[in-house]
């Protein structure tokens, strides 16, 4: 049975928002259903300062950095999507698997393959930019909007469905997905008019600690250079508290922060 959780506070609108989650082992790495306490602690805390605890449980699998898999799912969801249902499975949702797979809930659901697994002490980057379309001509270039030409690196909706846009990048230790082209993979998602998009975590694994990293002094893997953002503009990017993580712009050496 998956478990998600879903962070309180929105991502702000039309500008770049980043966040990260970090997978921590627990203690008993025993395996089977139903073994442990199945306790969630929330994550709706995401102002300056927190980095929030989470564990939870359901089953177990097979090798990954510390011996076991850790089946989760990390991305962005709606609060139309049911908490017993995987990030990306569900409509107006999209969610990077530890296994290696994009899930993008658009009217037509997809799994996209990003050959690249994480697990047990990775650190997973969301990057997102969440666009409304009756503000998307009007806004600041300073606040990171940018145009984005057709790239066959992208995941998109069909045209007519919903009005909200979301580009959505993901990193594993401050690298970013990229496809055979070597190109940053970045993927849309589709959602509902005057809806918000929250921060998200589903949970398949037992014993399994994830830590929220939310606010601007807790970022540990962010690396300007890796996530290949626009030059021709600066770009900023905001945390979840409001807090400015930085400016990248032509003119300025790119910085990673650790």
């Amino acid at each position: 049975m998956y478990r998600s959780v879903r962070a309180s506070v929105p991502l702000q609108k039309n500008r770049f928002v980043y966040f990260e989650m970090t997978l921590q082992q627990g203690r008993t790495p025993t395996r089977g259903a139903n073994q442990s306490a199945n306790r969630l602690e929330t994550f709706s805390q995401s102002t300056r300062g927190s980095s929030t605890a989470l564990a939870g449980a359901s089953s177990s699998n097979v090798n990954d950095r510390a011996g076991i898999d850790a089946s989760v799912s990390i991305g962005l969801s709606t609060r139309l999507m049911p908490l017993n249902t995987l990030v990306g499975a569900s409509k107006y949702s999209i969610g990077y698997y530890s296994a290696g797979h994009v899930l993008v809930g658009s009217e037509r659901r997809r799994s996209v393959g990003v050959g690249r697994k994480y697990g047990f002490q990775s650190t997973v980057g969301v990057l997102a930019q969440v666009i409304d379309p009756p503000d998307d001509e009007n806004v600041d270039a300073s606040l990171g909007s940018v145009s984005r030409p057709p790239s066959s690196s992208s995941v998109t909706s069909d045209p007519g469905a919903p009005v909200g846009n979301a580009f959505v990048r993901f990193t594993v230790d401050g690298i970013a997905l990229r496809d055979s082209n070597n190109r940053i993979m970045e993927f849309s998602l589709p959602f509902p008019p005057k809806s918000e998009l929250y921060p998200t975590l589903t949970l398949h694994s037992q014993d399994v600690h994830v830590f929220s990293q939310m606010s601007a002094p807790d970022i540990t893997r962010l690396n300007f250079q890796e996530l290949d953002l626009p030059a021709e503009a600066p770009v900023e990017i905001w945390c979840l508290d409001g807090l400015r993580l930085g400016l990248q712009h032509r003119d300025v050496e790119p910085r990673v922060i650790s």
